[in-house]
């Protein structure tokens, strides 16, 4: 993987994100995020401006990004997705209002 490709594509990709942002979808929080690097601050990004994000997770990082979430996750597994992906993604936004309306009220 080329590390200097993937930090420009955050780059760019972290100034066309706006609170106008309906989702952001990223391929996976691989090896790269693990480590600390890779999506992770176009991730943080997006949660700071209120931006649903779809990320696929390897189980083998699956701890990790449970520790970097920090409960703002919500899991589903891969066939919830690809049997109805119509309810997954009702789902996916569904729990998304409600964690922006508990956002809401603490601040």
């Amino acid at each position: 993987m080329n590390t200097d490709r993937l930090l420009r594509a955050c780059t760019v990709a972290e100034a066309q994100l706006s609170s106008q942002t309906a989702l952001l979808v990223l391929c996976k929080f691989g090896k790269t995020e693990v480590e600390g690097g890779g999506f992770r601050s176009l991730i943080a990004r997006a949660l700071e401006l209120s931006v649903p994000v779809l990320i696929g997770v390897p189980l083998i990082n699956l701890l990790p990004f449970r520790e970097f979430s920090a409960g703002l996750a919500r899991e589903m597994d891969l066939s919830e997705i690809v049997s109805s992906p119509l309810t997954a993604a009702e789902r996916l936004l569904s729990h998304w209002s409600l964690m922006s309306e508990t956002k809401t009220e603490v601040a």
